[in-house]
């Protein structure tokens, strides 16, 4: 890739070393007339060129691949376990995101970093919404990715033994009927796996 450092410093020194002293102008101009209508990105004109018989990648046959696009930077991972708290098959619990940060102001499933345990989601269901649970069943693992990063979700689908709790009295959670659906903002990944309870 022509933007890396060691390659830049290297094409530098090439037309530091191959520019004239005389007639600078008209070289520069012929340079980028070449590199405009001849030796054109991804569909070079070889047979047109008259530095044909001097091109290293026309002899090697990789001029249409050159230059190299930016390499794709390594996104890292992140994981969730994004809990599916039902009152019943079709409605679930919904928790207001904050407005910083992903999904900002849209309501989405409770989220807990990491890929939990079923033991681990009881007691999170215990601690955080003094929800008794019933049956916990582990969905699919599939994967979002943002602009930084790759986030793995599990959704886990949890059956509650009932659901009065002291959560709700706050404006910050409701519950979300998928068969009667309000017009609330909801992120994708949420809406993919509410529509799996349809």
């Amino acid at each position: 890739w022509p933007g890396e450092r060691k390659i830049t410093e290297k094409l530098w020194s090439l037309a530091e070393n191959y520019t004239p002293t005389k007639r600078v102008a008209d070289y520069t101009q012929a340079m980028m007339d070449l590199g405009a209508t001849v030796c054109i990105r991804g569909t070079p004109h070889c047979d047109t060129c008259p530095l044909q018989s001097v091109c290293v990648a026309h002899q090697k046959g990789i001029a249409k691949s050159l230059p190299k696009p930016k390499p794709r930077a390594t996104l890292p991972t992140r994981q969730t376990t994004l809990l599916v708290l039902q009152k019943n098959p079709y409605t679930v619990l919904l928790e207001k995101r904050p407005n910083s940060g992903i999904w900002g102001g849209l309501w989405s499933l409770p989220q807990a970093e990491g890929i939990l345990s079923k033991k681990d989601i009881q007691n999170t269901c215990l601690e955080r919404f003094q929800y008794a649970v019933k049956q916990i069943q582990m969905g699919e693992c599939f994967r979002h990715t943002f602009t930084h990063f790759h986030l793995d979700i599990a959704p886990a689908f949890i059956a509650l033994k009932g659901t009065h709790s002291k959560a709700m009295e706050s404006t910050q959670y409701l519950w979300y009927n998928v068969k009667q659906p309000e017009a609330i903002g909801l992120p994708a990944p949420i809406k993919k796996i509410l529509g799996g309870l349809i």
